[in-house]
Protein backbone atom coordinates (compact mmCIF):
# COMPACT_ATOMS: atom_id res chain seq x y z
CA UNK A 1 0.00 0.00 0.00
CA UNK A 2 2.57 2.50 1.03
CA UNK A 3 4.59 2.08 -1.99
CA UNK A 4 1.31 2.76 -4.68
CA UNK A 5 1.01 6.09 -2.33
CA UNK A 6 4.28 6.77 -2.52
CA UNK A 7 4.12 6.64 -6.64
CA UNK A 8 0.71 8.30 -6.85
CA UNK A 9 2.49 11.18 -4.70
CA UNK A 10 5.31 11.88 -6.43
CA UNK A 11 3.46 11.48 -9.21
CA UNK A 12 1.42 14.26 -8.29
CA UNK A 13 4.56 16.36 -7.47
CA UNK A 14 6.16 15.54 -10.99
CA UNK A 15 3.22 15.54 -13.45
CA UNK A 16 0.08 16.63 -11.48
CA UNK A 17 -2.40 17.62 -14.85
CA UNK A 18 -0.63 14.74 -17.07
CA UNK A 19 -0.94 11.63 -15.20
CA UNK A 20 -3.56 12.86 -12.53
CA UNK A 21 -5.59 9.68 -13.05
CA UNK A 22 -2.93 7.53 -12.84
CA UNK A 23 -1.98 9.26 -10.07
CA UNK A 24 -5.38 9.23 -8.19
CA UNK A 25 -5.56 5.17 -9.07
CA UNK A 26 -2.36 4.42 -7.31
CA UNK A 27 -3.32 6.57 -4.56
CA UNK A 28 -6.79 4.63 -4.14
CA UNK A 29 -5.57 1.38 -4.40
CA UNK A 30 -2.35 1.94 -1.74
CA UNK A 31 -4.84 3.83 1.07
CA UNK A 32 -7.30 0.93 0.22
CA UNK A 33 -4.80 -1.82 0.24
CA UNK A 34 -3.49 -0.02 4.00
CA UNK A 35 -6.90 0.20 5.24
CA UNK A 36 -7.81 -3.45 4.48
CA UNK A 37 -4.37 -4.74 6.22
CA UNK A 38 -5.20 -2.29 9.27
CA UNK A 39 -8.52 -3.66 10.04
CA UNK A 40 -7.35 -7.55 9.39
CA UNK A 41 -4.15 -6.98 12.15
CA UNK A 42 -6.80 -6.10 14.09
CA UNK A 43 -8.59 -9.64 14.69
CA UNK A 44 -4.93 -11.78 13.52
CA UNK A 45 -3.46 -9.84 16.21
CA UNK A 46 -6.39 -10.18 19.05
CA UNK A 47 -6.22 -13.37 20.99
CA UNK A 48 -10.43 -13.58 21.24
CA UNK A 49 -13.57 -12.04 20.26
CA UNK A 50 -13.31 -10.16 23.45
CA UNK A 51 -9.77 -8.33 22.82
CA UNK A 52 -10.79 -7.92 19.16
CA UNK A 53 -13.65 -5.62 20.01
CA UNK A 54 -11.68 -3.58 22.66
CA UNK A 55 -8.54 -3.79 19.83
CA UNK A 56 -11.13 -2.91 17.10
CA UNK A 57 -12.67 0.19 19.39
CA UNK A 58 -9.32 1.97 20.22
CA UNK A 59 -7.85 1.50 17.15
CA UNK A 60 -10.69 2.83 15.27
CA UNK A 61 -11.34 5.68 17.14
CA UNK A 62 -7.98 6.83 16.86
CA UNK A 63 -7.62 6.04 13.16
CA UNK A 64 -11.26 8.36 12.04
CA UNK A 65 -10.40 11.32 13.94
CA UNK A 66 -7.15 11.46 12.45
CA UNK A 67 -8.18 10.74 9.41
CA UNK A 68 -10.89 13.30 9.91
CA UNK A 69 -8.47 15.94 10.98
CA UNK A 70 -5.63 15.27 8.12
CA UNK A 71 -7.70 16.92 5.55
CA UNK A 72 -7.95 20.58 7.49
CA UNK A 73 -3.98 19.91 8.77
CA UNK A 74 -3.32 19.32 4.80
CA UNK A 75 -5.31 22.29 4.21
CA UNK A 76 -3.85 24.58 6.47
CA UNK A 77 -0.63 23.89 4.98
CA UNK A 78 -1.66 24.50 1.30
CA UNK A 79 -2.99 28.05 2.66
CA UNK A 80 0.03 28.83 4.51
CA UNK A 81 2.86 27.44 1.79
CA UNK A 82 0.44 28.43 -1.31
CA UNK A 83 0.98 25.65 -3.22
CA UNK A 84 0.58 21.58 -2.98
CA UNK A 85 4.36 20.82 -2.83
CA UNK A 86 4.51 20.98 0.98
CA UNK A 87 1.43 18.78 1.54
CA UNK A 88 2.77 16.14 -0.71
CA UNK A 89 6.20 16.17 0.24
CA UNK A 90 4.68 15.72 4.10
CA UNK A 91 1.97 12.87 2.73
CA UNK A 92 5.41 11.00 1.83
CA UNK A 93 7.11 11.65 5.01
CA UNK A 94 4.30 10.02 6.45
CA UNK A 95 4.28 7.02 4.98
CA UNK A 96 7.48 6.15 6.82
CA UNK A 97 5.78 5.19 10.27
CA UNK A 98 3.10 3.88 8.49
CA UNK A 99 5.45 1.21 6.85
CA UNK A 100 7.15 1.03 10.62
CA UNK A 101 3.67 0.47 12.32
CA UNK A 102 1.97 -1.51 9.56
CA UNK A 103 5.77 -4.36 9.97
CA UNK A 104 5.03 -4.00 13.47
CA UNK A 105 2.14 -4.98 13.12
CA UNK A 106 2.63 -7.70 10.53
CA UNK A 107 4.98 -9.46 13.14
CA UNK A 108 3.71 -12.68 14.00
CA UNK A 109 2.25 -12.55 17.36
CA UNK A 110 -0.93 -11.48 19.76
CA UNK A 111 -1.38 -8.16 21.52
CA UNK A 112 -1.45 -8.61 25.14
CA UNK A 113 -2.60 -6.24 28.31
CA UNK A 114 -5.77 -4.90 26.43
CA UNK A 115 -8.68 -5.00 29.27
Amino acid sequence: GAVLCALGYAGLLAAPVGGAYLWMTLLGLGQGAAISLALLFIVQRAPDARHAAQLSSMSQCFGYILAATGPTLLGAVHDVSHSWTVPLVLLLVLLVPQVVAGLGAARDRHVAGIG
